[in-house]
């Protein structure tokens, strides 16, 4: 008899856990924060997209950068938060059902954030004609300009086409190719053509 209400303490105990588990999952849990930009300050109007297997929601942080997310269940969830000017940031996340969770995030700018470099810098051909393409790593939008007459340029997002006249001369020559990008970066790339052979 001892051994029988051992096992049906153990069974009750399995049961009452397992269904604490469950609903755990499935209670309503908030999730609250500040959006913050480099200086600390809270950052307005900033976009919270908030998406589950099963849901999506939107929300928007206050004037002072604060936000609330009520949801009606745990599991994992995905945050993207975006503002124009800013760079958008996303957040992967396990929900706890029927708990608070404060998540903090800073954005920076786009200005902040923004970048171009090329695979290389300095380029050495010979003296005949010829093209060269260079990779080029940017999150912004460029132009890329060469004011020497025997080089030709063109590029598109993430490359820069070169092409380059015979070096007919007895010395070597040299041609600067700029990118130019948004908020005034600039990244340059050096062409040097050896002379025409004696």
């Amino acid at each position: 008899m001892r051994k029988l209400s051992f096992v049906v303490f153990n069974l009750a105990l399995a049961l009452i856990l397992y269904s604490c588990t469950l609903t755990d999952v499935d209670e309503p849990t908030k999730i609250t924060g500040i959006v913050t930009n480099s200086s600390g300050n809270g950052i307005d109007n900033v976009s919270l997209q908030f998406k589950t297997t099963t849901n999506d929601w939107t929300v928007h942080t206050s004037s002072d950068g604060k936000y609330i997310i009520n949801l009606p269940s745990g599991g994992t969830g995905f945050i993207t938060l975006s503002k124009e000017g800013y760079t958008t940031k996303m957040i992967t996340m396990a929900i706890v059902g029927g708990e608070h969770q404060k998540i903090n995030v800073k954005m920076n700018t786009l200005v902040e954030d923004a970048y171009v470099k090329t695979e290389f810098s300095n380029i050495f051909v010979k003296n005949n004609a010829g093209k060269q393409f260079v990779k080029v790593q940017t999150n912004v939008k460029f132009e890329v300009e060469c004011k020497d007459e025997w080089v030709r340029c063109s590029s598109d997002e993430a490359s820069v086409y070169i092409e380059y006249a015979a070096n007919l001369t007895s010395e070597p020559r040299l041609a600067t190719i700029t990118l130019n990008a948004e908020y005034g970066l600039k990244c340059l790339i050096y062409i040097t053509q050896d002379a025409k052979p004696a």
